[in-house]
């Protein structure tokens, strides 16, 4: 698996938000998002190296984090992302992947519907967070089929990339969707840093009544650290 870096942060969007964990940062992706904040993944860098599953695990023992955030670039189109996405729960991490929304995650060997997991199974300790791509992004026509994110199981999240008052009611349509087929994930709605102003998507949430594990989020990394700083 090329790897692009393994370190010890916090995260800084979604469910784990401030809590300690370890990222491993993939190299390669399928989309080239304009807004993409991680664009020195696109390629392989001279910093860059293949790691074996065993390797990462260990590195991630190392470190010592029960949380991991396993992200790139995009994570599931490596050929051993499901052996380490496995192994890594195995080991009794708690692993989030931030996938981009135009890979299916459903067909995955560690993705179970909510039914089928067991508390405190293997399986529960896995979890997706996947992001849809707004217009911002320019990725939009890549994106899986709503009835695809509408199989995100209750522990999931499901992002929203905002850059407009065009990419908010397409969240709120794709919500919409997701809801009235049964899906309870969590909703997750951030600004293009820089582009939209976090007030804006408050006032977005307020006039449509999004509620139910529904919230705004900003990128804490970016108000900790520079906002250009890697390894945070």
């Amino acid at each position: 698996m090329l790897i692009s870096e393994i370190f010890s942060s916090i995260d800084g969007e979604a469910k784990r938000a401030g809590e300690l964990a370890t990222f491993v940062r993939t190299i390669g992706c399928n989309l080239k998002c304009e807004y993409c904040d991680s664009k020195y993944t696109w390629i392989k860098e001279p910093t860059s190296k293949e790691m074996t599953v065993a390797e990462i695990v260990k590195e991630c023992k190392k470190l010592g984090n029960h949380n991991i955030t396993f992200t790139g670039g995009e994570p599931l189109i490596q050929k051993d992302a499901d052996e380490l996405i496995m192994r890594l729960a195995e080991e009794g991490f708690d692993v989030s992947i931030e996938t981009n929304g135009a890979v299916d995650f459903t067909t995955r060997p560690w993705f179970k519907p909510d039914g089928e997991v067991e508390y405190d199974s293997l399986f529960s300790h896995i979890w997706v967070c996947a992001d849809y791509k707004g217009y911002a992004s320019d990725m939009t026509s890549y994106m899986l089929s709503f009835s695809k994110f509408a199989q995100l199981r209750s522990n999931d999240v499901l992002k929203f990339v905002v850059g407009s008052q065009e990419d908010l009611e397409l969240a709120f349509e794709v919500t919409k969707y997701i809801r009235e087929h049964g899906c309870n994930c969590y909703v997750y709605l951030s600004p293009v840093f820089e582009q939209i102003k976090p007030v804006e998507i408050v006032d977005f949430m307020k006039e449509h009544n999004m509620q139910g594990k529904i919230r705004v989020q900003l990128q804490l990394h970016k108000i900790i650290w520079d906002p250009q700083l890697r390894g945070v």
